[in-house]
């Protein structure tokens, strides 16, 4: 899907276009790895990331495996919690400044 965004150029904006020599497009990964590549900061947080969505999922099979699906809908319901009240202390503490 990213692929078919790459082309078409973008209308809607400043803030949803992603700029380039060639004008505004809807998406280009181009940009994105580049950025990624330039800050090391991003970087360490996207390698964070995928290891974070790994360890869940291993999780969540181990879970489903020894318990049973229910604790495991228990589990998803308390993710979207636990990173809702994170982005909040966050906010509220380095947001502050």
């Amino acid at each position: 899907m990213i692929a078919a965004f790459t082309f078409i150029p973008c209308n809607f904006g400043e803030d949803a276009c992603v700029y380039t020599d060639d004008g505004p497009f809807l998406e280009r990964p181009d940009v994105y790895f580049r950025q990624l590549g330039d800050d090391h900061i991003l970087m360490i947080f996207c390698i964070i990331y995928v290891f974070s969505v790994m360890t869940f999922n291993i999780t969540g099979l181990s879970i489903t495996r020894y318990i049973n699906a229910l604790a495991r809908a228990v589990c998803d319901v308390s993710r979207t919690v636990i990173i809702w009240l994170v982005g909040i202390i966050v906010t509220l503490t380095v947001g502050q400044s």
